[in-house]
């Protein structure tokens, strides 16, 4: 499943089941990890892709704006893998975290 796919997947699942306000939360995210990513398949992008994708879209913003853009993003990743496989273990960002310094 391209990524491209996946977010359209996502922000349905999240007209569906959750408040406005919550997909306008995650919809800053996710524009800039499309725009990224967009032609890629899901299951290609690696962890360290990931993570300096998250470094890069958080390194001026507070520590808990930090762990949101992580918990947002390993929600997308739990959803469409999920969604792909039906197994909500096989996320990608399980095996290297996302880590903020201390």
């Amino acid at each position: 499943m391209s990524v491209k796919e996946a977010i359209s997947l996502f922000r349905f699942y999240q007209q569906s089941n959750h408040r406005k306000r919550t997909a306008d939360s995650y919809r800053f995210l996710l524009q800039h990890f499309e725009s990224l990513y967009s032609d890629r398949d899901l299951d290609s992008i690696k962890p360290d892709e990931i993570y300096h994708f998250l470094e890069q879209m958080t390194k001026t913003l507070s520590k808990s704006t930090r762990r949101l853009r992580y918990a947002q993003l390993k929600a997308f990743f739990l959803c469409s893998s999920a969604h792909k496989k039906n197994n909500a273990d096989t996320i990608v960002m399980r095996r290297e975290g996302y880590r903020t310094p201390a």
